[in-house]
């Protein structure tokens, strides 16, 4: 191995460590800014633990090609600085994602095939757990010193009452396990933060039995407050669902707790917990690892996806695959007025921001290699129609030039079509919760129509057409037109097409629980609210999971 790989694999080395300390530093500041009730600050350290990962591969790439200069642009080179840096970085899979990201953006690698072989985390060797805290004894005991045991500088408001609401749940949990085995728990060391609360993240073992413990910490006026406990599948895994931004979870290595959080949610993809962790990159790694397991499939093929096909992106899906793809589309259909850089942007925009359980996270992909066996002739006729712009054709291969990857949802127009009433009438009022809770957080949808939402497998609606997205408080609510002409952030909540495509009761029921959605004053209430910093809570779980319902 030549002198410069030495010193490029070394500065890569130090440049990855110290992109994790930063990582960890804006991560450990979290709990601080929970127990100070610094809501900004959080909102700050989420966009700069965003961007961090992009900034520090542009600040080495810049460090790499003033030490290298012509050699950085060799791959005999790259291969040697590998081998080299695999060594100081002892193979951990994290660091060889960052080194992937350097060499690609250095090598000027925008239309080829993957260049590293990643490994798949399904088939490797299994990963050792974290530590963690466990917890025998009396019911009572165990509680106590669990809550106690994660040494928040705030004391709980009410502790024996806490302990009394968890060890009545817990009751509830237990009563169909094997009332001979002591239950334990374990817990991990670490909360996990996330907007206005704590999460402390667990298992209860009863002999072969395992399931989830997730208690939801909040802070009050008086004190710290236990809201909720979380123990079943589906409630967990909305915890750490991909409509929801990531944890502020100190860990050194976050292999482990992926690791452990499989345990109890073993349906979940390693991509999805990666990123519920702030480690989106790796997860997209992973996610093309996923990809390639689904795809080996010889009798897999994509399809133009379910649903109305939008006016600005063209969308595709394989059957028995949890994702879709979306491509923009080379022009959009009246009375579309925006760009291909307007929508990229919003997009940016909603990966960047706090999604509140109703924004899809899309997997932005570019040069996406996928085998031309996967498209039949007539659909790559039509994505060339579509979005010729977006693909190119090879013998063997279709490239996705620029792709947004989702988890599949049922179009809500779809849903209302194929449902039982109790269903629909769920669905329907959960539709404008959803509304409420984008505009709480500051997003407003733009074009209302059903087939812009969705509902997961778990019954929620969600949003996943980001063309007309905009800030809430970028908007004009009016009642009527301003004499000095309408501006295109004017909105008339009573001319919003909220409702259009259902049948008149649902059109009723929604009316009946959201009138206030067609009114000025809610809108204008969300706004002013924002702009104060009032911002409001929105849990990740529901009444019926709280301690305390109705509290």
């Amino acid at each position: 191995m030549n002198t410069a790989a030495a010193h490029g694999a070394t500065l890569l080395a130090r440049a990855y460590k110290r992109y994790r300390n930063m990582f960890l530093a804006i991560t450990a500041r979290a709990q601080h800014r929970f127990e100070t009730l610094d809501w900004e600050g959080v909102r700050q350290d989420v966009l700069r633990r965003t961007a961090l990962y992009g900034t520090e591969i542009d600040l080495c790439r810049a460090q790499l090609k003033d030490q290298l200069g012509a050699q950085i642009g060799s791959k005999t080179s790259w291969a040697a600085m590998e081998k080299a840096y695999e060594a100081k970085v002892t193979g951990a899979p994290m660091a060889m994602t960052f080194f992937n990201s350097v060499m690609r953006k250095s090598l000027n690698i925008t239309a080829g095939r993957p260049v590293h072989p990643f490994v798949d985390p399904d088939t490797a060797a299994p990963v050792k757990l974290p530590a963690v805290r466990t917890y025998r004894g009396t019911r009572t005991d165990k509680i106590r010193a669990l809550l106690k045991d994660f040494n928040f500088t705030i004391p709980f408001a009410a502790l024996e009452d806490d302990i009394l609401w968890i060890g009545f749940r817990l009751d509830q949990i237990l009563s169909s396990c094997d009332a001979d085995t002591e239950p334990v728990i374990e817990m991990l060391t670490a909360p996990f933060f996330r907007d206005w609360t704590a999460f402390l993240v667990g298992r209860i073992r009863v002999g072969e039995t395992v399931l989830p413990l997730i208690l939801a910490v909040v802070h009050k006026p008086k004190g710290l407050e236990v809201d909720a406990l979380l123990w079943e599948d589906d409630s967990v895994s909305i915890l750490f669902s991909f409509t929801r931004a990531a944890f502020f979870a100190k860990t050194v290595h976050p292999e482990r707790i992926v690791a452990f959080l499989k345990t109890v949610l073993p349906k979940k993809p390693a991509s999805e917990l990666y990123s519920a962790l702030g480690f989106s990159t790796h997860g997209k790694i992973l996610l093309r690892c996923e990809m390639r397991r689904q795809f080996g499939e010889k009798s897999i093929q994509f399809h133009i996806a379910p649903g109305r096909q939008g006016m600005v992106m063209a969308v595709i899906h394989a059957p028995r695959y949890d994702m879709v793809f979306k491509l923009i589309r080379d022009h959009f259909e009246y009375p579309k007025n925006t760009s291909r850089e307007a929508v990229q942007a919003r997009y940016e925009y909603v990966l960047r921001h706090n999604r509140a359980g109703r924004l899809v996270d899309a997997w932005p992909f570019q040069q996406l290699w996928l085998e031309r066996r996967l498209f039949s002739r007539s659909l790559l006729d039509q994505l060339e129609d579509l979005a010729g712009e977006s693909i190119t054709i090879l013998p063997d291969q279709v490239v996705l030039h620029r792709a947004y990857i989702e988890r599949r949802v049922t179009p809500l127009d779809l849903f209302v079509a194929q449902n039982d009433a109790m269903a629909i009438r769920h669905v329907v009022v959960d539709y404008g919760q959803a509304i409420k809770d984008l505009a709480h957080s500051n997003v407003f949808p733009g074009d209302m129509l059903l087939k812009n939402f969705g509902v997961t497998r778990l019954g929620r609606v969600v949003f996943y057409d980001y063309d007309e997205l905009c800030r809430l408080t970028e908007c004009r609510f009016l009642t009527e037109p301003d004499p000095g002409g309408a501006g295109p952030s004017d909105v008339y909540p009573e001319e919003l097409r909220m409702t259009d495509g259902l049948p008149e009761p649902l059109r009723r029921l929604f009316h009946d629980a959201h009138s206030d959605l067609f009114m000025v004053p809610f809108w204008k209430n969300a706004q002013k609210r924002i702009m104060a910093g009032q911002w409001r809570p929105i849990a990740p779980y529901n009444e019926r999971q709280r301690l305390r319902p109705g509290s």
